[in-house]
């Protein structure tokens, strides 16, 4: 069996992979399994993880919904079609169309899937804890929903922004300029930005710290620092790829090898020693996966839930088109 893209989420316990038949492949955590009957008939394109819940796009540009239904975040619109991109929560889901509109459903108790009506020309979608956040072509950012610690409060200098990601309480945001912005709560001083960063060229988000890579190859971590996670290594440069775990960081240089830090409870900052040629590498909320040139998933950290146990017969295929991180 081999993929072209594989996930695994900072806040779930589980890793995901999708075949070049557009097949989806779960091990870990068993409860993203339920409601996911519709999967087994459909040619998968992209797919999307948090929690125990699941978000795929299929070939139609039709979206299904998978895992723990408590919140109806599995009950998709029927009239959903045209979806080029998705996001999902434990609370709710937002889908993005291939004409710019934003569509929300599950739980709606902070009005979290109310999308104002003048959203148009949309162009990324993150779906927050309660709130949700649009990117729209012009750079614009929009959040709407529990406006818990000011979440929704966009900053009003805030342009030309290209990239947008959120964890459960804040809002963090890429400006074409290569400057970071941070908003939401700030009680782990997630939204002190070092004031020197710049010519950032990617972010990534964790459960309450934020790291970044400059175009020199150089990684900055901020927020909350208990399990050392925003201690970069003073050793570390020409970084390529980086990723936030729940409370660790990893970081992949350009000779293609694995750096972690951070929590290490269950072993998940301990890269095998004989890992290497790596081309892309995602953190859970106590394990990582790494994908190699040759084809090889490797995970290491907690294995609770089997999410670590890679299946026997999986090998991706490099050569199958993009493989994609979330």
């Amino acid at each position: 069996m081999s993929i072209n893209k594989f996930v695994c989420t900072p806040n779930g316990r589980f890793t995901a992979a999708i075949t070049p038949e557009g097949k989806v492949v779960c091990w870990g955590n068993d409860v993203i399994n339920r409601h996911n009957a519709a999967l087994e008939t459909q040619i998968v394109t992209y797919f999307c993880v948090h929690d125990y819940n699941g978000a795929a796009i299929t070939s139609e540009g039709k979206v299904i919904c998978c895992g723990e239904n408590s919140s109806k975040v599995c009950n998709v619109p029927k009239d959903l079609e045209n979806v080029i991109a998705v996001s999902i929560r434990n609370t709710h889901c937002a889908a993005l169309t291939a004409d710019g509109k934003v569509v929300c459903w599950g739980d709606n108790f902070h009005k979290q899937c109310d999308v104002p009506i003048d959203l148009e020309n949309v162009i990324a979608v993150s779906c927050g804890n309660c709130f949700t956040v649009a990117l729209t072509a012009e750079g614009r950012v929009v959040c709407w929903g529990d406006n818990y610690k000011n979440i929704c409060r966009v900053p009003r200098n805030l342009h030309n922004v290209i990239q947008i990601k959120c964890n459960s309480s804040n809002v963090i945001a890429l400006t074409s300029n290569g400057k970071v912005v941070c908003w939401g709560s700030n009680d782990c001083k997630q939204c002190n930005v070092p004031v020197d960063l710049e010519n950032v060229i990617a972010i990534s988000c964790g459960n309450f710290h934020f790291a970044a890579l400059t175009a020199e190859g150089r990684v900055v971590c901020w927020g909350y620092n208990c399990d050392n996670q925003c201690d970069v290594p003073i050793n570390l440069k020409n970084v390529i790829y980086i990723c936030c775990g729940g409370g660790h960081t990893a970081a992949i240089t350009s000779e293609n090898k694995v750096i972690c830090w951070g929590d290490n409870m269950y072993h998940q900052c301990n890269v095998p020693i004989d890992l290497d040629r790596v081309v892309l590498v995602c953190c859970g909320v106590y394990h990582t996966a790494a994908l190699t040139t040759e084809g090889r998933v490797v995970c290491w950290g907690d294995n609770g839930h089997n999410q670590r146990d890679v299946p026997a017969d999986l090998i991706v295929d490099t050569q199958t088109g993009e493989v994609v991180l979330l």
